[in-house]
């Protein structure tokens, strides 16, 4: 085989394995206003949000309460709102990593993914689902957030995922 034959091969491939990657995103809503929140999810081609809160109701979310998200999103973004609560922490979990000063990471990553490992993804979350899906939470960056986590686990369960956080 030519160079160059070997060269179009290696595209031709790498567009096939392209084609079969569904992107499932996260994004948190602290530290964005509303406009920044709704623009980044279009302009990514998010389809559905997955609130993957355990706390969704309170005055803190803001934009995101869970009485206005799904509104928002369908009217602004034309975007659906589920909730997946399957993939939120435990409010014990939770709370001892808020009790600690947000520094037992550690801790509050093993005791999620121990978790996660218990509540049997596979056969409770369809696949289609996470298609263009934005996993929703509140940190603004995905570095200390469960989302991560959340997004990392599905990924070793379906791993033609391709993870995007926003």
């Amino acid at each position: 085989m030519s160079e160059v034959e070997r060269s179009y091969a290696m595209k031709t491939q790498e567009i096939i394995l392209r084609s079969f990657t569904m992107k499932l995103y996260t994004i948190g809503y602290t530290k964005k206003s509303a406009q920044e929140f709704f623009e980044t999810l279009k302009k990514n081609g998010v389809k559905r949000i997955l609130d993957v809160r355990e706390s969704n109701s309170n005055l803190f979310a803001g934009f995101t309460m869970k009485q206005n998200i799904g509104y928002f999103l369908k009217e602004i973004c034309n975007i659906d709102y589920q909730e997946l609560k399957i993939l939120a922490p435990t409010k014990d979990i939770r709370l001892k990593f808020h009790d600690s000063g947000y520094k037992e990471w550690e801790t509050f990553k093993n005791g999620y993914n121990e978790l996660l490992k218990t509540r049997d993804l596979k056969n409770q979350i369809d696949k289609n689902l996470l298609e263009d899906a934005a996993l929703l939470c509140f940190e603004p960056t995905a570095d200390h957030c469960h989302r991560r986590l959340a997004a990392e686990h599905l990924k070793e369960i379906y791993p033609d995922l391709e993870i995007v956080h926003l």
